[in-house]
């Protein structure tokens, strides 16, 4: 299995470069496990979300459990290395067999014991050596993955660097369009306040005016009707 099928895009046709120098690891030491810059669990800067504050950033996936294309990718370079010799790889298929009825510190002899019938030659040194070369190997394996996985990061032509450039596209069209909705609230508020205003001044204007007309309305009334009842019937005589 390829990079094709395995991590990368569909039009990516790097290998994986496979170191078989060999590394000497000292017997006893851990195993490996990934950390600084190339950790798969280290989250790679992404510029595009930072530039928009990680609004819409869900954060790291939960994964527990490897995909089966993952297992096979790594099983594949493990394979190439092996290519028709007898070391570590062996010793491990061998051990992985008898532990399903053999356990403890006597599976590792038995396993050994089933090994150095086919390598004469062979020792717990050798044992180490050759598991270093698979260490270097994935090490190398996991550089160049990881490498990749950034690379999607801050690559703005790939599916994520296209996603978060339109994602900041349409969040400065969003800040754009709330710092224009903030003015023409600004500008609504005012109109509103000049129209409470005006509405005020001219609704006292016409009370003034109706105070004042029908003033003058009872005051003719009044006249009219001194007029009728004092004048009209005198002069008529």
């Amino acid at each position: 299995m390829g990079f094709k099928d395995f991590f990368f895009d569909e039009d990516d046709k790097a290998k994986t470069p496979v170191s078989t120098e060999p590394v000497r690891r000292p017997m006893g030491t851990s195993t490996y496990a990934p950390s600084g810059a190339n950790s798969f669990t280290q989250q790679p800067q992404n510029n595009f979300l930072q530039s928009n504050n990680n609004m819409f950033n869900p954060g790291p996936p939960v994964v527990t459990v490897a995909e089966d294309r993952h297992i096979a990718h790594v099983a594949d370079i493990m394979l190439k290395l092996n290519a028709n010799r007898s070391d570590f790889f062996q010793f491990m298929k061998i051990a992985k067999k008898m532990s399903a009825t053999v356990t403890g510190p006597q599976l590792w002899l038995n396993a050994f014991a089933a090994y150095n019938a086919l390598n004469e030659d062979a020792t717990a040194d050798t044992l180490t050596i050759s598991a270093a070369e698979y260490t270097k190997a994935l090490q190398a394996d996991a550089t160049t993955v990881s490498n990749r996985h950034d690379g999607k990061f801050t690559d703005p032509n790939s599916a994520i660097g296209t996603q978060s450039g339109l994602q900041a596209g349409l969040s400065a069209e969003i800040g754009q369009l709330e710092k224009t909705l903030s003015e023409k609230r600004e500008q609504l508020n005012i109109a509103s306040n000049a129209l409470a205003t005006e509405t005020q001044k001219a609704g006292a204007s016409f009370a003034s005016y109706t105070i004042a007309s029908h003033a003058a309305l009872n005051e003719i009334a009044l006249f009219e009707q001194n007029i009728n009842t004092y004048l009209t019937p005198k002069l008529s005589l």
